[in-house]
């Protein structure tokens, strides 16, 4: 009968085979499929703060897909929106791609879909025309 020590050890090799290949995996198929995703566009349907604030969208763009020094891969991605109460935010930030094999193939963000770069574009235009003359803040305002 092996003892404990020895099935860690065995444990441990095999983990070490899994991870090895789990790599090769992720550089084989989702790799290449991440890289298609650069200059994609992205859209977040109907988000809101519940209650009777109205609903609005939230867009992304991949911008870019960067691999980190210890081999992860980041997308570099401009969102924008104009929430509710007329708040317009524009960003640029990171986001990790999932490595997990579930997540192979499928769009990398929780909750977005697909949309054309033509949708993203006048979109775009909205929220810096909002963020010039606020007439979504000034009519949830309510002001005189």
């Amino acid at each position: 009968m092996k003892t404990i020590k020895q099935l860690e050890l065995e444990r441990d090799k095999i983990q070490q085979q899994i991870n090895k290949r789990a790599e090769e995996e992720f550089v084989k198929k989702q790799v290449p499929f991440l890289k298609s995703l650069v200059g994609k566009c992205f859209v977040y349907r109907d988000n809101s703060y519940g209650g009777d604030t109205p609903k609005w969208d939230v867009y992304k763009k991949v911008l870019d897909l960067v691999e980190t020094k210890d081999g992860n891969f980041v997308f570099i991605c401009k969102e924008f929106e104009t929430d509710g109460d007329g708040n317009a935010k524009l960003e640029t930030n990171n986001h990790f791609a999932y490595s997990h094999k579930n997540w192979f193939g499928k769009i990398p963000f929780t909750g977005y879909v697909s949309c054309s770069g033509e949708e993203f574009e006048i979109e775009y235009l909205k929220t810096l025309n909002e963020m010039s003359i606020q007439k979504t803040m000034r009519k949830r305002l309510n002001l005189k």
